[in-house]
């Protein structure tokens, strides 16, 4: 009798969940849901986890308040003269910056020496990726009695002044779902343009670009004739400047052949002497990164600031002698605005 009246609970417990998850599952799939999800959900996750340790790897350079106060400069960051940038650039690459990304669009001409003077910092540096817009406009198709026959939206790159795009190693967007109005997911490859790298993973691939070459022989190996257009080292890729199709390439390879991603991590388990532990972790952070979904959800690692930040003006006003706020060699370092209460800043988002 006991072992009966178990049975039905077991039964009831097991029928209540099957029920809920369905309505789960029923509701993630209406827009209404996927919202709720997104803000409250997800909201909800991340408190229960609480901060994670942030990647030490990374380093944000921050363009803040702070900054034009000691610097004297607008509060309006598109206003500050470049060679300052110039400066920052020299100053970092000197400490041995892996990568320097510019999340700052430089779309309008200003002072012909002081771009020069960016461009040549850019250039003698030869691992800056900078930030070119992704404009979207919506067309209409014309009129029929009296009515709209349509729309399309077309995206157009706005990237930086000539002089500057030509010095960098690559130009690369970085458009945000919003879902409504917050910040949620990124963009890794923007499907609708020909799988372009968004500014994130072509930084990535520069700061790996030194393990690019153990990258390439375990292609060859797989599949030689695949791989025969792609340049065989990581200086060729430099010397080529063709970033950006580089990596347009590599993803079509990993889309058009799924067991791609397997083929190469069974090689690497199975090959010795390929480089040391920090040369292959960045060689299975590319293929994850190709072989990965075009698109994920952020992981937060906690409040503003959990990843090691320095204000821009620390960095300029460093000795040439004097060690910067936090070891910069070998680190990916983003330089771009960050504040979070300054009302001509409009590149601003929620997130949970």
């Amino acid at each position: 009798m006991h072992t009966r009246t178990h049975d039905r609970h077991l039964i009831r417990a097991a029928a209540l969940g099957f029920c809920i998850a369905v309505a789960g599952l029923a509701a993630g799939l209406t827009p209404l849901g996927l919202e709720l999800e997104q803000d409250i959900g997800l909201s909800w996750l991340f408190q229960l986890r609480g901060p994670h340790t942030a990647p030490a790897e990374i380093i944000v350079v921050t363009i803040d308040r702070a900054s034009s106060d000691q610097l004297g400069l607008s509060t309006k960051p598109r206003k500050w003269p470049r060679n300052l940038h110039a400066d920052l650039i020299r100053k970092l690459s000197r400490n041995g910056a892996g990568v320097i990304a510019f999340d700052i669009i430089f779309e309008e001409s200003r002072n012909p020496e002081h771009e020069q003077e960016l461009a040549k910092a850019i250039r003698e540096a030869g691992n800056v990726v900078l930030f070119e817009y992704l404009e979207k406009k919506k067309l209409t198709l014309g009129v029929e009695e009296g009515d709209l026959a349509g729309a399309i939206s077309i995206e157009k790159l706005a990237p930086p002044v000539p002089i500057l795009a030509d010095a960098a190693i690559a130009l690369a967007p970085f458009p945000l779902p919003k879902v409504p109005e917050k910040v949620g997911q990124v963009y890794l490859f923007k499907v609708g343009a020909n799988n372009m790298p968004t500014l994130p993973v072509t930084a990535m691939q520069v700061f790996a670009l030194a393990s690019y070459d153990v990258l390439y022989q375990l292609l060859q190996t797989l599949a030689p004739e695949k791989v025969a257009a792609l340049p065989p080292s990581a200086h060729a890729v430099y010397e080529q400047r063709r970033l950006p199709e580089l990596m347009r390439e590599l993803r079509a390879l990993f889309l058009l052949d799924p067991s791609l991603k397997g083929k190469l991590f069974a090689r690497l388990r199975e090959s010795r002497g390929l480089g040391d532990r920090r040369t292959l972790e960045l060689v299975k952070s590319q293929i994850n990164m190709y072989a990965g979904q075009a698109d994920m959800y952020v992981n937060y690692y906690g409040p503003p600031r959990s990843i090691t930040t320095i204000p821009y003006y620390r960095v300029l006003e460093a000795d040439a002698d004097e060690r910067l706020p936090a070891e910069i060699a070998g680190k990916a370092v983003f330089v771009g605005f960050s504040e979070q209460l300054q009302p001509e800043q409009k590149d601003g988002f929620y997130t949970v």
